[in-house]
């Protein structure tokens, strides 16, 4: 009987395993798929892979890998390779600027049909390169504990820019703003709003003037805000990054939200506390 069993057992992953390896073959051969993802290497000869992160079957992250031999740093960050989180508006909004061919290969249903095809499981990461294809499950799902809004509190904030915006506020460029800032242990904005996507200008100060209530910067209690952020929490709570986008829409509204996963600093000669290390 055990042997029988073990013979099953054998025969079951041997099977999956080459189905699997048909689905992964027919991916390659996809001439067209191919092309496409040889014109994107083509475009961005500085990068030599994408890996896209899936988590419960939906595409999450998008990363891609610089092969130049130069390390990037900023502030002793690594920022070598350019991440992108999909859920987050801002990062959408800059893959499509930043790298148009990858928004367009990873917005086609064909691309998301085939790679759901050979992964089986909910959460895994699928690498590509010109030559070479990898593919890793992944333990876990999307639960890191990073920063992240208060929703109630965020959504004041929101209702506020929205209550308060006239027409005779015109921003200028196509009407988006990305911010990143710190948010400290206890939740608050340090205040720091780098801005790294859009342009100072009558929206921009309109944002600020906006924002500037729920920042203490050593407020009275009775005039600050209660914080709008859970701070990032490893064992106790830690100093950490987010990033805020904003857009004007055409009928007048705005939208802001805003996401401490996976971010990359950017904030220009920042200097870390070495009695509260910053947690990316």
């Amino acid at each position: 009987m055990k042997i029988r069993k073990h013979f099953f057992t054998i025969l079951l992953l041997t099977l999956s395993y080459f189905s699997y390896g048909q689905d992964k073959i027919s991916f390659i051969k996809d001439v067209k798929l191919k092309n496409e993802i040889d014109n994107i290497f083509n475009a961005y000869s500085s990068y030599d892979s994408i890996k896209t992160i899936f988590y419960n079957k939906s595409l999450t992250y998008v990363i891609l890998y610089d092969n130049s031999q130069a390390s990037k740093l900023l502030n002793g960050y690594d920022t070598k390779n350019k991440k992108y989180r999909l859920t987050f508006e801002g990062d959408q909004y800059l893959l499509k600027k930043e790298y148009p061919k990858v928004y367009d290969i990873i917005s086609k249903k064909t691309f998301f049909k085939k790679i759901l095809k050979i992964c089986k499981g909910d959460n895994f990461w699928f690498d590509f390169s010109k030559k070479n294809y990898q593919i890793r499950q992944l333990e876990g799902g999307d639960n890191y504990p990073y920063a992240r809004p208060i929703e109630k509190k965020f959504q004041e904030f929101s209702q506020l820019l929205n209550n308060n915006y006239n027409k005779s506020i015109i921003p200028t460029g196509d009407s988006v703003l990305i911010f990143q800032d710190i948010v400290t242990a206890s939740g608050d904005l340090e205040g720091k709003m780098e801005l790294y996507c859009g342009n100072k200008d009558m929206f921009y100060d309109y944002f600020m003037k906006t924002i500037e209530d729920f920042i203490p910067r050593g407020k009275p209690s009775y005039l600050a805000r209660r914080p709008i952020y859970y701070p990032f929490i490893k064992d106790w709570a830690r100093k950490s990054v987010v990033d805020i986008f904003v857009k004007l829409n055409a009928n007048g509204t705005i939208t802001v939200t805003t996401t401490g996963h996976g971010r990359t600093l950017r904030i220009k000669n920042y200097i870390d506390d070495p009695d509260s290390n910053l947690f990316l």
